[in-house]
């Protein structure tokens, strides 16, 4: 005999089987085209070969510095997909009274990463303040603009919200490195000094970059955490870094009315504002809460003659906490200069052009995002951002007839997770 709950257990099985399904029909009828384009097999040479090199190598009697692997000019990264890889001779075998190696990678660097290096550039505040005066009156960061909000009636009689929406509006990128800035003196007008951590808590967004960019500006330790936390998880976040301060978005601010119940240091929130929508009245939030608009921070900023104290590499860039799938959430500190090296990596192993549009949409919080996205503006590369509602023409908002953010920017660049990640 079948219970309603083994039901649902069945039916969410059989779900899950039917999507598995299709994952794996698209991978057969697609594997031609991606063996076709990708060509595997000089993808597994490239990943077999030797990627590194010993400078150094220190034993209990001697130091050697003598180099034994050597390369050719085709070990650099833009050759990889035009030339065999190259020969490379066999390493000797590591002594076994071998204290320490050092050794260097066996590719050449590529010209965004010497330019990093060439500029001294160590902290992501000297990565904008360059990208800025590189590409001034290129297109930077882009935000869809949403003209309306309409019922639109569908076939069955049900009423759903849909958005009317216009093109991408653009900010330069010395109009993003002048509100960046701005941003961080009017947190530091707001009494955020030096040192003290500030969260973000928002969806991704042109705004959650620029207020992450006033933040490294001012060596303010960036906190990051999940805007799909639960209430518990937040104020973990937010009480473990003693933070007095929150950047959140418009459709997040309500949550703070249960939140800041569970995080009495917490003294201002920051919203960034809706297209349409504006914060009526501020009842149901604790008593003595400063709650101000994005736009008014820019303003104290803008009026301010707080002089910037940028970071040094070595100083506290990010406290990023984790998803908490495995238990609460747990705070992970990176440096300014772990971000710049990262960075570096990124543009050795990945092949990123000036002329590429990226759209972006996971979430910022998590580094893989926030670095791909700066890499892009490293490259001079234009971000449009969009959501799970807007992203495709289908998408839940998209008006009917209208284009889902993603035909409207046809981006060249996005950040994706793997579908076997997803079922597995």
């Amino acid at each position: 005999m079948l219970y309603i709950g083994d039901m649902d257990g069945l039916g969410i099985k059989v779900a899950l089987g039917a999507l598995r399904a299709l994952a794996l029909l698209y991978d057969v009828l697609t594997f031609p085209v991606y063996v076709v384009l990708q060509r595997p097999w000089r993808l597994r040479q490239l990943s077999r070969r030797v990627k590194g090199v010993i400078v150094e190598m220190e034993t209990e009697k001697s130091k050697d510095v003598s180099i034994d692997v050597k390369g050719n000019d085709s070990t650099n990264f833009k050759n990889h997909f035009r030339d065999p890889p190259c020969k490379v001779e066999k390493a000797r075998p590591i002594q076994q009274d071998c204290k320490s190696i050092t050794y260097r990678s066996s590719s050449q660097p590529k010209e965004l990463h010497i330019a990093l290096v060439r500029e001294k550039i160590d902290t992501m505040a000297k990565m904008l303040d360059y990208v800025s005066k590189k590409y001034p009156n290129k297109r930077c960061l882009g935000t869809r603009e949403i003209l309306a909000e309409e019922d639109e009636v569908q076939p069955n009689g049900r009423v759903f919200k849909k958005y009317d929406m216009g093109d991408y509006r653009w900010k330069t990128f010395s109009e993003v490195n002048i509100l960046a800035t701005n941003f961080g003196k009017g947190l530091r007008e707001l009494g955020n000094p030096p040192g003290q951590n500030i969260v973000i808590f928002a969806e991704t967004r042109a705004e959650w970059m620029i207020a992450a960019h006033g933040i490294f500006k001012q060596n303010i330790p960036l906190v990051t955490i999940y805007a799909t936390l639960g209430d518990e998880a937040i104020a973990h976040g937010i009480n473990e870094t003693e933070v007095t301060t929150v950047i959140t978005s418009f459709d997040l601010l309500p949550k703070f009315k249960k939140i800041l119940a569970l995080t009495p240091m917490v003294k201002t929130l920051i919203y960034m504002e809706d297209q349409l929508k504006k914060l009526e009245n501020t009842d149901g939030y604790k008593e003595g809460i400063e709650i101000l608009k994005f736009g008014d921070v820019l303003k104290k900023g803008a009026e301010s003659k707080i002089v910037a104290l940028p970071p040094k590499g070595d100083d506290v860039a990010i406290i990023m906490y984790t998803s908490g799938s495995t238990g609460v959430p747990k705070g992970v500190i990176l440096l300014q200069k772990n971000l710049i090296a990262t960075l570096k990596g990124f543009c050795d192993s990945t092949s990123i052009y000036a002329n590429d549009v990226m759209i972006g949409f996971l979430p910022l919080a998590h580094v893989f995002e926030l670095l791909v996205e700066s890499v892009c503006l490293l490259a001079g590369v234009p971000i449009g951002y969009s959501g799970a509602l807007t992203m495709i023409d289908s998408s839940s908002k998209i008006k009917k007839g209208s284009k889902g953010d993603a035909t409207v920017l046809r981006p060249t660049v996005l950040t994706a997770v793997p579908v076997s990640i997803i079922f597995s």
